[in-house]
């Protein structure tokens, strides 16, 4: 999880990567946060009883994952075309590189064919052994410390908001000052039944079954 503050107010913004944090993160007016800030200012409006207001942006895990994919696999290996060793790959794509074959000494050419030749249904069988090892595919419901993981309850937050509800995130943008047609590494939005189908869903609803229950989103796809 990422956290924010408006400067200057005790406005407070959590949300997750791929769940418009490269956005966010563009907004001068937006200070991050680690969590024990969050916490220490959170619980000084509580001892002070200032009103305050703190939103969980989330994403339907489908989309999310979706996203994911075509991010790291089909469009970055293309248009940040540089003369990237090995180590130099975002930490999110190099988890999968063991089970692509892909060695130390490889060339960009090499492992960007790897990357961008890699099924869907490929990207899922590998998914269950690394999606606790980086936050873009971790659960959105998950707060990770260096000594134990916890899964953060809803009712920490004065409001949550998925993405995929068009009013209420105009709503948000308009009280956070946020301009949801700024979009940074965005990728094309695709209907669920393009990508999953009842047997490779079923990975998705394994292992982001909190993120569903917690977030009131519905498991089921239009393969169901």
């Amino acid at each position: 999880m990422v956290h924010f503050k408006i400067k200057g107010q005790f406005k407070f913004l959590t949300t997750n990567f791929k769940v418009m944090y490269s956005s966010l993160s563009t907004y001068p007016h937006l200070k991050k946060l680690h969590f024990g800030q969050l916490f220490i200012l959170r619980l000084g409006c509580w001892i002070l009883n200032i009103k305050s207001e703190h939103i969980l942006l989330v994403r339907n895990p489908y989309y999310r994952t979706i996203s994911f994919f075509q991010d790291k696999f089909q469009v970055n290996p293309i248009i940040d075309r540089k003369d990237r060793r090995y180590h130099e790959w975002q930490d999110c794509q190099r988890l999968f590189f063991q089970y692509l074959g892909v060695k130390k000494n490889d060339s960009y050419d090499s492992i960007a064919k790897k990357l961008i030749s890699l099924k869907f249904d490929n990207f899922l069988s590998f998914l269950p052994k690394v999606y606790l090892q980086d936050p873009h595919i971790r659960p959105q419901s998950q707060l990770n410390f260096p000594i134990c993981t916890l899964n953060l309850s809803p009712g920490f937050f004065s409001e949550i908001i998925q993405l995929e509800d068009e009013a209420r995130l105009k709503d948000f943008g308009n009280r956070f000052g946020i301009d949801l047609n700024l979009k940074v590494n965005s990728t094309s939005s695709q209907k669920i039944k393009n990508w999953f189908n009842i047997t490779n869903a079923e990975v998705i609803k394994n292992l982001y079954k909190n993120d569903f229950e917690f977030f009131n989103y519905s498991m089921q796809t239009d393969s169901d």
